[in-house]
């Protein structure tokens, strides 16, 4: 199996249409990848593991963020009105519809006490949610902190078309790489910032990140915390459950944290081809 019909199956697994072009632009992604990082360095993979640990691993919480992201829209358009619509756009099957998210896992409210075994996020014997009544001037903005080569910023702005995406990240090399693969790609929907998080001023909405830092570095997340909208919410792409259990232990008597703890669910996730055990820590801000 060669490395496009790896990347076709994985897409498959997680429920995309790789016929609406999404196969293509990854693959470009990719090869993008490749040629730029012998001499930039931009990550630590290549072949099967750049597929398997990088894009597919971006898109593995799709659901997860398509279900966050309806429930800001709903917010949104609750506080600023606006003519009810369809939104539209992810490129999945066999739904083809953000609005018909459905969710991966669920966890008693603010509780990140979870079952273990991680759950394959595709059923469609699940009934599809109704669509969501929301102003496409107010569709929630995903903001990607630290997005090193684009993971997982770019394939995510892939799969959900309609939505813009801030891409921030600090080093230049970095920086003239995804400039380049956005115009590449033609990427309308997504910005990129050199700048670091403490110093970008628009409000946030959803803020996603991989391989980042973890919870205990207090400083950076109490910033987040503060920044992020009421009623918006936080996904931190994580590796083991039980790492995940422990960093979020310790903030519960945090001032500023233990908010972000007390609303936090841990939530499996299922990435194709990969033993190795994988989460998000989805945190919604009380309006």
């Amino acid at each position: 199996m060669n490395h496009e019909q790896l990347l076709a199956r994985g897409l498959a697994a997680l429920d995309f249409d790789i016929s609406d072009g999404i196969l293509s632009a990854l693959s470009t992604y990719l090869d993008e990848i490749e040629k730029w990082n012998p001499l930039y360095g931009l990550v630590n993979a290549e072949g099967e593991d750049l597929i398997i640990k990088h894009v597919l691993d971006s898109l593995a919480p799709w659901r997860v963020l398509a279900d966050a992201l309806n429930e800001i829209d709903r917010g949104m358009a609750e506080k600023y009105g606006g003519a009810p619509i369809t939104e539209s756009g992810v490129a999945a099957s066999p739904a083809n519809a953000i609005n018909s998210a459905i969710p991966v896992a669920t966890t008693a409210q603010a509780n990140p006490v979870i079952p273990v075994k991680p759950v394959k996020p595709v059923n469609p014997a699940i009934p599809v949610k109704p669509a969501i009544p929301v102003n496409p001037v107010t569709l929630a903005r995903v903001t990607d902190i630290g997005t090193g080569a684009g993971f997982p910023g770019i394939p995510l702005a892939l799969a959900f078309p309609q939505r813009s995406f801030i891409l921030i990240e600090r080093l230049e090399k970095r920086i003239r790489f995804l400039e380049n693969i956005v115009a590449f790609l033609r990427l309308k929907n997504v910005d990129i910032r050199q700048t670091s998080f403490e110093n970008e001023r628009d409000p946030l909405q959803c803020v996603v990140f991989r391989a980042l830092k973890p919870f205990s570095d207090k400083k950076l997340f109490r910033s987040i915390w503060k920044r992020l909208e009421p009623g918006g919410v936080l996904c931190a792409y994580k590796g083991k459950i039980s790492h995940s259990r422990l960093e979020l232990a310790e903030l519960g008597t945090d001032p500023v944290l233990g908010s972000l703890a007390a609303n936090a669910q841990i939530i499996p996730v299922w990435v194709p081809f990969l033993d190795e055990e994988r989460c998000v820590v989805l945190a919604r801000k009380p309006r």
